[in-house]
């Protein structure tokens, strides 16, 4: 029984994503896209940014529905405009499994964010599952029977 309460940590650390621990800091979170997919679900107010240039965001394969375009070589002259996150849970990707979604959480720790969030293998592994994406000159990519629309309540009172 005591192996199997050793071990159940490193089970459940496997199920929801990769930890990654930069220098001495709190350690970060890497989820695969169903897992941030859920997330998203559960939580139609978690922020998203995307952390690829501008014209990716914009290009043929789209973006997240909801996602606020922040290209990492402009994050540390626009840290001002997310400086509400900075304790907030909030979801960041980039293109692939490049260093781009690494640097920028590393960044962001660094500036004292508390809870980031990476996509594993970002917007192309988000894709190959199957999720969709909004924008982009064709509307984005459509998703395979996997809906990802972020619906706001309405306002109150209506």
């Amino acid at each position: 029984m005591r192996r199997l309460a050793l071990l159940l940590p490193l089970l459940l650390a496997g199920c929801a994503g990769r930890k990654i621990r930069v220098d001495d800091r709190p350690i970060l979170l890497r989820v695969r896209p169903p897992v941030a997919f859920e997330m998203l679900r559960d939580n139609q107010d978690l922020p998203i940014l995307d952390v690829r240039s501008g014209e990716e965001f914009e290009g043929e394969q789209g973006h997240l529905a909801g996602a606020v375009s922040l290209p990492l070589a402009q994050l540390p002259a626009r840290l001002a405009e997310i400086a509400l996150l900075k304790r907030r849970t909030f979801l960041i990707y980039c293109r692939q499994g490049d260093s781009c979604g690494e640097d920028a959480m590393r960044l962001l720790l660094e500036r004292d964010f508390d809870d980031v969030v990476l996509i594993d293998g970002g917007l192309e592994a988000w894709i190959k599952a199957g999720f969709g994406t909004v924008g982009g000159p064709n509307g984005g990519v459509k998703a395979q029977g996997l809906s990802h629309h972020r619906h706001r309540p309405p306002p109150a009172g209506s």
